[in-house]
């Protein structure tokens, strides 16, 4: 099975109450790929973090059905670069010079970093918006591809009183378990992501 590293252009989720998702790939614009027969909650949750325009995914297809993505192979490569608005936080480092420190600091020790994220489904609620997610850094050596440090952390999302966030709660959780463990690499103290 041959995988297939692509980034996305463009992304149609109307079907995703039927169990579908679509988007095409900047390497291949016209070429439509779609994940099929998958339940919509699950749908809505790689929509909201990983089927996401300017993202880099790996995936895989149906050897008989070229367009169509296997669900099981798709992972995140990067994450698409967003443009922050209207934070004026003297004080706070943001995600993007948090990412930034924390790849100069990689660099400059001769390491390499990785990330994942995974949903706690025992406090998984769709409809109180209420999620725990844990997130692992792992810090590795260049030369010898060894993990030498391995940084866990927790981020979550509940209670959310602002309507604009209330439509990214995961990925607002996701990000707060990330930005955490950047936090305690980089021996930042507080990150915007924390109190937005």
């Amino acid at each position: 099975m041959d995988k297939i590293i692509a980034t996305i252009k463009a992304v149609s989720s109307k079907k995703v109450s039927e169990g579908s998702i679509g988007f095409l790939t900047e390497e291949e614009p016209e070429k439509w790929y779609n994940v099929y027969d998958a339940p919509e909650k699950l749908l809505e949750i790689l929509e909201e973090l990983v089927i996401i325009k300017g993202n880099v995914i790996e995936f895989s297809v149906d050897e008989k059905d070229k367009k169509r993505v296997l669900l099981e192979t798709v992972l995140v490569k990067e994450k698409a670069k967003v443009e922050k608005k209207g934070f004026n936080g003297e004080d706070m480092i943001g995600q993007e010079e948090l990412l930034t420190a924390a790849y100069e600091k990689a660099e400059k020790d001769g390491h390499y970093l990785s990330s994942t994220a995974l949903i706690d489904m025992d406090h998984l609620d769709f409809e109180k918006h209420q999620i725990l997610v844990k997130a692992t850094l792992n810090v590795s050596d260049k030369k010898t591809g060894n993990v030498v440090i391995t940084i866990e952390d927790y981020g979550d999302a509940e209670n959310i009183k602002s309507d604009e966030v209330k439509k990214a709660w995961i990925r607002q959780a996701v990000t707060r378990a990330k930005v955490r463990t950047l936090r305690f690499y980089t021996n930042n103290a507080t990150a915007k992501e924390e109190v937005e």
